[in-house]
């Protein structure tokens, strides 16, 4: 079917509302968009799903996320039927979160009913939460899958669909092939099943779940601390300027942070309610130096030590340092500074440098190692992943300190993928991956 004849069928065929098809109808004499909405099905990747919003069979809507949803109910179906107690098996759940994107709750609800529809039990947050959070809550909850309604860092016209498999991580393209061959034979939209509401919770397969799931998750996340009770090695005093750009973040890590006793906090006013339109910053990334205008601004201000800011889903972090301020200009200062060579360091005149993903995750990694070893928590078997595109500066901090590395190909899915192998098969500790 051409895309004019799928356009005409969406037009023409009762399965979709009038909403949709007022959308629709006006594009008449926009060939291009209509050619552009429907020359191809949305396609389902190996982390899921991504594109624009907006009616047609190459946008995220709620016919063709809840297309890729009965695929992945068929699948997890087709799963149960492998396992001993199938029923036992579905009973474990999805469980689905949602960033603050345009149509983001709209898509979870209509996920949570489509897996409903196939006796599938569900559980939804009730508001916004980080991905982080829901890679936990599966794991928590021992659910089967997880499903995230996000498209990152993405422009505020996009939205997308994340799988995560039961360990937390994203679907590896083994299962995500055996997903998409199930969303490949979902030729018609009315066929998918999806159960009401009300009939949903009437049978128990529609579960709120919030508070009771950050408690625990937050307190995990403080456990983590390697420092938690050597108060002479962190100054709890130090300043920091905070930005969710517009997403999932700001609760959680203010609570963290205060609740693990750092009080001089400064969130970026401009950038604190959830805003789909992302309406302060030209891009939702924390990578990129100019998320951080409005953060500097306010770093200067405060004479902030520490600039963070997470992305819409909070799943990727950026941060920026002081700059140290450099006197060598001074008439009667006798000392000099060194020349660098790292062309990620700007002139001291900026103020703060931002660093960059590597440069983050090799000064958590050497804080991590040297810290465990200093209060004799290194373990003997320990490791670490890195993946492909990850600086190999990260495998010589590891060496010095006696610790493996594993890398694999780039993506979280493949470092928890290794993480989960490594220590299953090989029994080693598990102590850091990133990418």
């Amino acid at each position: 079917m051409d895309y004019l004849k799928k356009y005409k069928f969406w037009l023409e065929n009762e399965h979709f509302s009038d909403e949709a098809k007022e959308e629709l109808r006006a594009l008449d004499g926009n060939e291009e968009e209509i050619k552009d909405r429907f020359y191809k099905d949305l396609q389902f990747g190996t982390g899921g799903l991504r594109g624009k919003i907006g009616m047609g069979t190459n946008r995220m809507n709620v016919y063709t996320v809840s297309r890729a949803t009965q695929g992945l109910a068929d699948y997890l179906v087709e799963k149960a039927r492998e396992q001993k107690d199938s029923r036992q098996y579905l009973n474990r759940g999805v469980v689905i979160a949602h960033d603050c994107r345009h149509k983001s709750r709209e898509f979870a609800e209509t996920i949570a009913l489509v897996l409903n529809a196939n006796n599938i039990k569900i559980y939804l947050f009730e508001d916004v939460r980080p991905t982080p959070e829901l890679s936990f809550a599966v794991r928590h909850l021992n659910a089967a899958a997880g499903i995230v309604v996000t498209a990152s860092h993405n422009p505020p016209e996009y939205n997308g669909y994340k799988v995560y498999g039961p360990d937390g991580g994203q679907i590896i393209p083994e299962i995500a092939d055996r997903v998409i061959a199930h969303i490949n034979q979902i030729k018609d939209y009315s066929l998918i099943k999806k159960l009401d509401h009300p009939a949903a919770v009437q049978k128990g397969r529609f579960n709120i779940i919030g508070q009771e799931i950050d408690q625990v998750y937050l307190q995990k996340v403080k456990e983590l601390a390697i420092r938690d009770k050597d108060q002479i090695e962190i100054d709890k005093n130090i300043k920091i300027v905070y930005t969710p750009l517009h997403g999932a973040g700001n609760i959680p890590i203010r609570k963290i942070l205060k609740e693990r006793g750092f009080t001089n906090i400064f969130v970026v006013e401009e950038q604190i309610q959830p805003d789909p339109d992302f309406s302060t910053v030209e891009s939702p990334n924390p990578e990129y130096p100019a998320a951080f205008e409005l953060a500097i601004k306010l770093g200067q201000k405060v004479n902030a030590e520490i600039l963070i800011a997470t992305d819409p889903d909070s799943d990727r972090i950026g941060m920026a340092v002081k700059n140290v301020i450099c006197h060598c200009e001074e008439p009667n200062f006798s000392r000099h500074c060194e020349e660098r060579s790292d062309a990620a360091i700007p002139s001291n005149h900026n103020q703060y440098t931002v660093l960059n993903g590597n440069q983050v995750g090799i000064l958590l990694l050497h804080y991590i190692l040297s810290s465990k070893k200093e209060l004799n928590q290194l373990p003997p078997n320990g490791f670490i992943v890195k993946t492909v595109v990850t600086s190999d500066m990260s495998k010589v901090i590891a060496d010095s300190f006696g610790v493996d590395t594993y890398e694999t190909l780039t993506g979280f899915k493949f470092i928890c993928n290794v993480e989960k192998n490594v220590q299953e098969k090989e029994g080693k500790e598990f102590l850091f991956g990133y990418e």
